[in-house]
């Protein structure tokens, strides 16, 4: 950049915080290693206030993982006050694309994340007991769609659209309809896992091409480049839609001595992502050129 009379002016660029990030404490915590010394060793920092601000946002989602999820946010707010970029140390020491990703300090609505409140009410006196024990004034109501297989268990299906293609990121089975995947005990049974597995490398040409109408549907209805959608079949056939966003858990956190079919199925997703950014930034260069 020059100014008016010819001379470079220079800008300062705003200094990203590192920090580890989302996916790797995330992993961590799935994986059973105990967070609590890295807790300690960061509020001691935030006490003594010399926590550098990445940091501070690797804190704020520490203590959520840890259960405390109001302080969670308190740390995330004060951080962000002052600090709004922030940085996830790549793998390599000279990536071959760079990704600025926008977020926003939200939170998931009515703290609804994994059926956080999430109950079916069958008549009066259950929607006064509910009312009654709960401090929210707004709710989110929908009808209750038995969706239970022929073997009376529930299956819920997570669905992601990359560039409109869908791919398969996991499937829970359980005997409740209040399912997702951390309560329905897929680890737990050999059965549900290879289930999983026949979800997973059969999707193209089973579960995909029974559902190509409907899923071409909700990817051009949701009209953008990535996006999720969890959902079921019913008895009849239809697909069922519980939810659709951009901001659906899509890891391969699982451990693969548990489940050896994830690994490469999630590669696969991840290679379908990253493809997609590439297009994106060379028709973005070609357009600027």
């Amino acid at each position: 950049m020059e100014s008016g009379s010819g001379q470079p002016i220079e800008l300062a660029l705003p200094l990203c915080a590192d920090r580890m990030g989302v996916a790797r404490l995330t992993k961590i915590a799935v994986a059973g290693i105990d967070l609590c010394p890295l807790w300690k060793t960061l509020i001691a920092r935030l006490i003594d206030g010399t926590i550098k601000a990445g940091e501070g946002i690797d804190l704020s989602l520490i203590a959520q993982l840890l259960g405390d999820k109001p302080a969670g946010l308190a740390i995330q707010h004060e951080i962000l006050v002052s600090h709004q970029l922030f940085r996830s140390p790549c793998a390599v020491m000279k990536p071959r694309l760079r990704v600025l990703a926008l977020a926003a300090a939200t939170d998931r609505p009515r703290a609804s994340l994994a059926g956080a409140g999430l109950a079916k009410l069958d008549d009066h006196d259950a929607i006064e007991h509910y009312l009654d024990a709960r401090p929210e004034r707004e709710f989110f109501i929908a009808r209750f769609v038995d969706y239970s297989s022929r073997d009376g268990l529930f299956r819920k299906y997570r669905i992601v659209f990359i560039d409109g293609r869908p791919y398969a990121c996991h499937m829970a089975i359980a005997d409740r309809w209040d399912i997702w995947y951390l309560n329905a005990g897929v680890s737990a049974s050999q059965s549900k896992r290879l289930e999983e597995q026949t979800f997973m490398q059969t999707f193209d040409i089973a579960f995909a091409r029974r559902h190509a109408t409907a899923l071409n549907g909700i990817s051009k209805r949701i009209g953008l480049d990535y996006s999720t959608v969890d959902c079921a079949e019913t008895r009849d056939g239809s697909l069922l839609i519980f939810e659709a966003d951009n901001s659906a858990i899509v890891h391969d956190m699982d451990p693969p001595d548990i489940f050896p079919y994830k690994a490469p199925q999630m590669q696969r997703v991840f290679g379908a992502f990253t493809a997609m950014l590439d297009r994106r930034a060379r028709q973005s260069r070609e357009r600027a050129a």
